[in-house]
């Protein structure tokens, strides 16, 4: 179609007036979450549902990780998840519900089986939540955090930090290397020992082990989800050109950015790239 250029110039000041006015009164749309999470480590089955797109289908190493999400390990299976400096690691048959991961909390909910979380700043400590079928827990300061959930009783182990329980109208603090037992019919059991080990435990202390390098935190910021696993699979190099270099060890000749793996839809993002390496 065309239109004469006389109409169109008696026309343009009309119809700019009214984009500006349109624009004004639009609602502002919200940025997508900086914040995300990340599949760091998995062995055995284990399943993701996706919020975004209803699906579920076997987890894959690096997958993205939103609100809503759904988690479940199989028999013999672990994995852990990365959010920023965060690591929520789920053991062998657990349901975990990521309810809420944005910028500003992490909400989840433990709807079967174990959880070890890991919080390392004050800050990270106190946007998380964790929710059971009998109620809520907060925490108070960066620790080390199990919690454990059956058919019959929750369990919150402290063993490093604090938490505050919350249910109705009770409250409970729970401290530094306590064990606090509740079941299903309201009564609750202190433990003041030490919490208890298990297989799940040394297995989470040997991936903490092998996180504990810092040397990322010069480069990045520590809240990068991923950050951490740099240390483990390259190097860091200073360049005159371009500052802080990171570079992959032990890695094919050949090997490229953006060849191994595939890009995903994941809302609100959009086209996502998972790569198939190990960071």
């Amino acid at each position: 179609m065309l239109i004469p250029l006389a109409l169109l110039r008696r026309c343009c000041p009309l119809f700019a007036f009214l984009l500006l006015s349109l624009l004004a009164v639009a609602p502002a749309v919200a940025d997508p979450a900086g914040r995300i999470g990340r599949i760091a480590w998995l062995s055995g089955s284990v399943h993701l549902h996706r919020a975004d797109s209803g699906e579920s289908s076997s987890a894959l190493l690096n997958w993205p990780i939103s609100s809503g999400d759904v988690l479940s390990t199989g028999s013999g299976a672990r994995s852990e998840v990365q959010i920023g400096s965060t690591s929520v690691q789920l053991d062998s048959a657990s349901v975990l519900e990521f309810v809420e991961v944005d910028d500003q909390r992490i909400r989840l909910r433990l709807l079967d089986g174990s959880v070890i979380v890991r919080l390392r700043s004050a800050e990270a400590a106190g946007e998380f939540e964790l929710g059971t079928r009998d109620g809520g827990f907060s925490i108070r300061e960066a620790g080390r955090y199990r919690f454990d959930v059956d058919r019959s009783t929750v369990t919150a182990s402290v063993h490093a930090g604090s938490a505050h329980f919350a249910n109705g109208g009770s409250a409970l603090e729970i401290g530094a290397g306590q064990r606090v037992q509740m079941s299903n019919d309201g009564r609750t059991r202190y433990q003041l020992a030490a919490p208890l080990a298990d297989d799940f435990d040394r297995w989470s202390s040997a991936r903490e082990r092998q996180a504990s390098s810092a040397v990322h935190a010069r480069y990045v910021s520590p809240e990068m989800t991923g950050a951490a696993d740099l240390d483990a699979y390259g190097n860091w190099s200073e360049s005159a050109e371009y500052g802080a270099i990171w570079f992959p060890r032990t890695v094919a000749a050949d090997w490229a950015p953006y060849r191994s793996g595939r890009w995903v839809w994941v809302a609100p993002w959009g086209w996502t790239w998972v790569g198939d390496e190990p960071w």
